[in-house]
C-alpha cells in the first residue's frame, strides 16, 4: 500500500473568542472559558422553540464569534444581495479558506492546477433554521 505524503501549510479558524489560530492557542493555554454572554442582536434567535419569540432558544450565554458581520463581497465576486442571502458559515468559509492560503506563504494563482486541497469543518445549520423560521414555515428537526 501507498501512502501519499501531506503537508500541513496553511492554517486558519475563527472561533469563540479566537479569531485566528494564535488567539486559539493563547485561549487554551490560558485555562479561559470562550462562554460569554450572548450579544444583544442574538439573544432568543435561532431554532428549537424555547425561547419567547417564535424559533428562540432562550439562550443568554454561549460561545460566539464575533464580527459575522463584516464580509467584504466584492473581493469574493460575490454580490451585495447575494452575500445578504448566504448562511454566513459559507461567508467564513470563503474567508477562511483565504486566510489559510495567506497563511502558507502561496501566491493563490501558483495553485491552479495544483494538487492542493482545502479541508473545511463545520457544524450546525441553525441560520437555514432561523431563516425558515423567522418566514413563519417551520423546520421538522430530528434530535
Amino acid at each position: 500500500m501507498q501512502h501519499d505524503a501531506i503537508a500541513v501549510i496553511g492554517v486558519a479558524c475563527r472561533l469563540p473568542q479566537s479569531p485566528d489560530p494564535d488567539s486559539f492557542w493563547h485561549l487554551l493555554r490560558s485555562g479561559r472559558s470562550a462562554i460569554s454572554d450572548a450579544p444583544s442582536d442574538r439573544r432568543d434567535t435561532g431554532y428549537g422553540g424555547n425561547g419567547s419569540s417564535p424559533g428562540g432558544t432562550g439562550t443568554r450565554a454561549g460561545g460566539f464569534l464575533d464580527r459575522v458581520d463584516l464580509f467584504d463581497a466584492g473581493f469574493f465576486n460575490v454580490s451585495p444581495r447575494e452575500a445578504a442571502a448566504m448562511d454566513p458559515q459559507q461567508r467564513l468559509m470563503l474567508e477562511l479558506n483565504w486566510e489559510a492560503i495567506e497563511d502558507s506563504g502561496i501566491v493563490p494563482e501558483r495553485l491552479q492546477g495544483s494538487r492542493t486541497a482545502v479541508v473545511v469543518g463545520a457544524i450546525w445549520d441553525g441560520y437555514a433554521t432561523m431563516t425558515y423560521d423567522r418566514a413563519g414555515q417551520r423546520c421538522a428537526r430530528t434530535p
